[in-house]
């Protein structure tokens, strides 16, 4: 419901127009005078005033000046309410910022069309204004992930072509065990590399909105364990044993293959953050219709200071696991985007040496 302020020092007039535009579905103001109408304007921010041009002290150009002086009432749209015809009068008023005029006495229907067009316009004005915002944003955030992440796709590269030139030097002579070591390091740079850019084919189906959710019941148990054993290697490599302490037959709602991703992503962020032969700890908390399940590392923890960028899609978070993993910072974002289309959600705690919790909520049946 648009709000409109009328400004008249004459009641009747004002009662009058004040119970047509109520008839018509607007919330309607009223001010006597032009100090008046200063002081609601700059409170209220009505989405349009209407103002006579006749009064007496502050007459409505006078009124229009101080509105459009001031930032806070500068943007709403002004129609004014004359007697006056002179073509001078109307030049004036549209010299001072008036979008339109209405003369007395009005007709009903032309009146009621005016206002409407020019609310609807400062509407769409908004909504552009507020779309070019986002925009804005949106451009700036992927300048900033896609530079960390050339930035680390020039670093994974760099060690491929290392190695590519140590093969290729006759000159370099490596024993077997410097070869398995050089083929395992590879093997880890090129799993690293993969899960940045599936991360970022992910990151980017969600911004682009290009996701089609396909919800489903299906086991927790089940979902949870095929993401571990994609972890194998990983886990083995850091001694880090899983206690996944979900009972079967518990069933969830939402797009399968997006559950998984995201409890992939938040058990390989587990381990990173975890020290050798530590432990993982995944349960399942059933609550109403939802269910919690929670991933509880014993590792190095988060800042306080951390905490509110792990989900902010406009902060991105560089982070080092304790064997030095690099993280981009997709991961989480990934989580939260991924999980509003199963109409989950995700939200974590943590103390620095001790570990972090991270909790996702997910329905266990469609709504």
């Amino acid at each position: 419901m648009a709000t409109l302020l009328l400004v008249d020092d004459n009641t009747k007039n004002l009662q009058i127009l004040g119970s047509v535009l109520n008839e018509h579905g607007y919330k309607v103001a009223m001010a006597k005078d032009g100090p008046t109408a200063l002081t609601m304007a700059a409170k209220l921010k009505p989405d349009l005033i209407l103002l006579d041009v006749m009064m007496p002290e502050m007459d409505g150009f006078e009124v229009c000046k101080h509105l459009k002086e001031d930032e806070v009432t500068a943007a709403i749209p002004v129609v004014f309410v004359t007697a006056k015809t002179e073509v001078d009068e109307i030049v004036k008023g549209f010299t001072l910022g008036g979008v339109d005029y209405v003369t007395k006495p009005f007709n009903r229907e032309e009146l009621l069309v005016r206002i409407k067009t020019q609310v609807d316009f400062k509407e769409s004005k908004e909504l552009v204004e507020k779309q070019k915002v986002e925009l804005l944003e949106a451009n700036a955030l992927k300048d900033k992930v896609f530079g960390v992440i050339a930035h680390d796709l020039r670093g994974a590269l760099g060690s491929f072509r290392e190695f590519a030139n140590m093969m290729t030097d006759s000159r370099i002579e490596l024993t077997k065990e410097e070869m398995q070591d050089f083929f395992v390091a590879l093997k880890e740079q090129a799993d690293t590399t993969f899960e940045l850019l599936e991360n970022l084919l992910w990151w980017s189906r969600c911004q682009r909105k290009v996701i089609n959710p396909s919800p489903e019941r299906f086991d927790l148990r089940e979902c949870i364990g095929t993401a571990i054993e994609s972890l194998k290697y990983q886990l083995e490599k850091k001694n880090i044993s899983v206690e996944l302490a979900v009972n079967p037959g518990i069933f969830v709602v939402g797009d399968q293959q997006h559950i998984g991703i995201v409890m992939k992503n938040l058990i390989h962020n587990a381990l990173k953050f975890s020290n050798h032969e530590q432990k993982i700890e995944i349960n399942a908390i059933p609550k109403d219709d939802l269910v919690e399940v929670e991933i509880v590392d014993h590792g190095a923890g988060i800042p306080e200071e951390d905490m509110n960028k792990l989900f902010n899609p406009n902060m991105h978070l560089t982070t080092y696991g304790t064997d030095g993993e690099k993280g981009s910072g997709l991961g989480l974002q990934v989580c939260k985007d991924l999980l509003e289309y199963s109409k989950g959600n995700i939200f974590a705690r943590s103390r620095v040496g001790e570990g972090s919790i991270f909790t996702v909520s997910l329905f266990t049946e469609l709504i």
